[in-house]
């Protein structure tokens, strides 16, 4: 495989929906109560459980990532 070639053979959409997959497989190693405080923002989103989209995910796991390294939110910036 030349360097640089795509991980995951296949259309665009399906490697981006292997990473955003993948992404969630590693929250599974997070301490507990990062992956509690990623499931609360999950269910923030307000809508049921099968009507979540991979978007909902994705912005979940950013903002707890966010959250884990200190970085801040959107929410948490102050406005000049």
């Amino acid at each position: 495989m030349p360097h640089g070639a795509p991980s995951t053979p296949g259309h665009p959409a399906a490697r981006q929906i292997s990473l955003a997959f993948g992404l969630i497989a590693d929250t599974l190693e997070w301490p507990n109560d990062d992956y509690q405080a990623f499931i609360a923002r999950l269910v923030a989103v307000g809508v049921s459980p099968l009507a979540i989209t991979l978007g909902d995910v994705l912005m979940a796991y950013t903002a707890q990532c966010d959250a884990r390294s200190g970085a801040p939110s959107v929410g948490d910036k102050e406005v000049h």
